[in-house]
């Protein structure tokens, strides 16, 4: 019989843990899940935020696949590792555009995440979990690669403090930079976190609904795919999975419900939760 994380409450109760770890950290902060593996996180994340009344300011993008390859790790430093462009994975050029065109309209461009800092003076927090690496490694290429496309005037006025960075690694000798290669030999350098600390279960996120093809109704993904490396489609796709993911929504949502209650008893949270509706083509939202 096959066993769903979902249905066990230490699972959920983990996960809530994670989401608080976060809003502690950014309380104010735009979270953004880099494809799925973060994404349960993120979305609990949202409904304790909205659950206090507040803006849940979460979103879950989609990203799926790698192009990047982990170099030889820098042992003699111990702190970092570096990635570079496997030509054999490398997409072609209109996927790229494809995976931009995708950004705008989440809103979530380069160009787009500085202009609501300088406004706001809100920061965008990726979140993901990563193993070896190589997909956050191909994300940030590609999402600075759209930043390079874009007119001078974004380019130039791009604010670094916009970003910051919540990811966790793996594996046992984890450093504590990533060193990505950038078009025109940048390197950009990304700070890891540990996973462990946030008391997640590696099979939580890291081993469910990931690849491209995991587009059934039993797939436990929330977020869509988007494959742009050689070997993927290059373009968005849905799990059909709408009755899963509503049965995983309602256990997180009572999981919330029922934490803030024993938190705050005088409360006005209470289980009389609005049912949220699960919209298709919104499932990258704040909250689908």
């Amino acid at each position: 019989m096959v066993s769903h994380w979902w249905k066990n409450p230490n699972n959920i109760n983990n996960l809530l843990n994670a989401a608080e770890v976060l809003d502690g950290q950014y309380p104010d902060a735009q979270i953004v899940a880099v494809g799925q593996s973060a994404a349960w996180i993120v979305y609990a994340l949202g409904e304790l935020r909205s659950l206090k009344g507040r803006s849940a300011d979460t979103q879950i993008l989609a990203f799926t696949g790698h192009f990047m390859a982990e170099e030889t790790r820098n042992h003699r430093l111990g702190e970092r590792s570096e990635y570079s462009v496997d030509s054999k994975l490398y997409p072609h050029k209109s996927a790229f555009q494809s995976y931009f065109n995708y950004l705008a309209d989440e809103h979530m461009s380069p160009a787009q995440v500085s202009q609501r800092y300088q406004k706001s003076g809100q920061k965008t927090v990726f979140v993901d979990m990563v193993v070896s690496g190589e997909g956050f490694a191909s994300f940030m290429h590609t999402w600075f690669m759209a930043l390079s496309k874009a007119p001078a005037s974004a380019r130039h006025g791009f604010v670094w403090e916009a970003l910051a960075f919540h990811i966790y690694d793996w594996r046992e000798q984890s450093p504590t930079h990533f060193a990505i290669e950038m078009e025109h030999e940048d390197t950009l350098i990304v700070p890891l976190m540990r996973a462990e600390g946030d008391g997640i279960d590696v099979t939580l996120s890291i081993s469910n609904g990931q690849g491209e093809s995991d587009v059934t109704a039993e797939s436990e993904r929330l977020a869509p795919a988007f494959d742009i490396s050689a070997e993927g489609s290059g373009v968005l796709k849905y799990a059909d999975n709408e009755e899963r993911v509503k049965a995983i929504i309602a256990i997180i949502q009572q999981a919330a419900i029922d934490r803030l209650a024993a938190q705050a008893p005088a409360a006005t949270c209470t289980n009389q939760y609005p049912v949220t509706v699960f919209a298709r083509q919104n499932i990258s939202a704040r909250r689908p």
